[in-house]
């Protein structure tokens, strides 16, 4: 593996890590509902962290190298982009509903 793709799996891996850490364990930890007045705000990061996924699987794609992968990354890509739209439309109508 050569040194860039070596830095994105290492920035990928960590990025996970600190996921679970920092967003994931307080979030199953928390005992009362997120407020409404909030909800907005928590959907909004989700979908930041979902399009920024989408983001990657496209560039991915980009350089991939066998057909399978390239399918899987595009398959992906279009998933992960129609899931952010959803988290993006419920972020306007928590939004509005605060």
């Amino acid at each position: 593996m050569d040194a860039e793709l070596r830095r994105a799996v290492t920035g990928l891996e960590e990025s996970r890590a600190r996921l679970r850490e920092e967003s994931l364990a307080p979030l199953r930890a928390r005992r009362e509902d997120v407020p409404a007045a909030d909800e907005h705000v928590l959907l909004g990061a989700i979908a930041a962290v979902v399009e920024s996924v989408q983001e990657l699987t496209g560039a991915a794609g980009e350089r991939r190298t066998t057909p399978d992968t390239g399918l899987a990354l595009t398959n992906a890509s279009r998933t992960l982009a129609g899931a952010a739209d959803l988290l993006r439309g419920a972020e306007l109508r928590a939004r509005e509903n605060a």
